[in-house]
């Protein structure tokens, strides 16, 4: 497979395509001046051999029609060249588009016994996928190395299984950006802000932050998904509080607010403010019954649940940054 790949990459070369259009180039501005050449040389012919009588001129009509045939010739000629190097061009992208699924089977053939070996044989195929403008392609295998990353717990480079997903998940994002599928590139965006306040070490719960505040005012601008912008605008104030940020909380309520005029009554709305207004006043019972209220209507979800966790333990009276996130009780 891997002599196969590098003979695929030959074939390829861009210093190759650019010597063959220059060939074509070059043959096909020879031809055009024997064209311009013989035409010339007959027009020349013709008014001679018209001064000199009328079988003269008979005879050069005759030459100038053969010319016309041999011109003719010329063109098929020209179109012949043009066709060959279109088919030559069409049976390697083929070629190539055909080694990409031989690479994608053996990746899925890799995906159980060697996850890492699945790993090298989908980024190749994305590569040729990008390089033959197959965008959604490239952004779906890779959004399927960014799984495998973060499910088989694979490092690669000499970074952890953690960084690496993220990693895969941007570029994801970025590939789905460019065909403007949004749905597919918020759940990549999704997926990186989760990572980054949950599974990093340390965690970076101000990227995660600017990242749901991105997803929340996208949504906005979406009749179908404005819903769910209370959401991620929550999320993106429990970053700030999981840093005690309590300051850019309060800022970023009153700006969500602003943006959105139904936050400040929506359950979201209301649990925030709960939650900053604890967080300010070191209130635990407070910020505890604010958990137990919200959580009998809407569940929270883990990974709420784990930012919650770290939230109060930065007001937990006597709490100490030492101790195992499962002892703390939100109720």
């Amino acid at each position: 497979m891997y002599v196969c790949m590098y003979v695929v990459h030959d074939k390829i070369n861009t210093d190759r395509w650019n010597e063959i259009e220059i060939e074509i180039e070059i043959e096909i501005e020879i031809e055009i001046e024997i064209e311009i050449e013989i035409e010339i040389e007959i027009e020349i012919e013709i008014e001679i051999e018209f001064a000199g009588g009328r079988d003269s001129a008979m005879h050069n009509v005759t030459q100038y029609n053969i010319a016309l045939k041999i011109k003719s010739r010329l063109r098929h000629a020209k179109c012949i060249v043009i066709t060959d190097a279109f088919l030559f061009f069409l049976t390697l992208i083929n070629f190539i588009l055909l080694f990409v699924v031989l690479l994608f089977i053996s990746g899925t053939c890799y995906k159980k016994s060697s996850p890492a070996d699945a790993i090298h044989a989908y980024k190749q195929a994305v590569s040729l996928y990008t390089d033959n403008a197959r965008i959604t392609q490239a952004a779906k295998l890779m959004k399927t190395i960014a799984e495998l990353y973060e499910e088989e717990e694979i490092e690669d480079d000499g970074k952890s299984y953690i960084v690496c997903a993220i990693d895969a998940y941007e570029q994801a994002s970025e590939l789905f950006g460019m065909e403007d599928s949004k749905s597919s590139t918020s759940q990549c965006l999704g997926k990186i802000a989760e990572l980054c306040s949950a599974a990093l070490d340390p965690p970076d719960f101000t990227r995660a932050s600017k990242i749901y505040d991105e997803l929340g005012r996208n949504c906005l601008g979406s009749n179908l998904l404005k819903f769910n912008a209370k959401g991620y605008f929550l999320q993106s104030i429990l970053c700030n509080l999981a840093i005690s940020d309590d300051v850019g909380a309060e800022q970023a309520i009153q700006k969500y607010e602003n943006l959105d005029y139904t936050f400040a009554d929506s359950r979201e709305g209301k649990f925030a403010s709960a939650l900053i207004d604890s967080v300010k006043g070191y209130d635990v019972e407070g910020f505890s019954q604010a958990c137990f209220d919200y959580d009998r209507i809407s569940k929270l979800n883990p990974w709420q649940t784990s930012i919650l966790v770290k939230v109060k333990r930065t007001i937990d009276e006597g709490g100490d940054d030492d101790d195992d996130d499962s002892d703390v009780d939100l109720t």
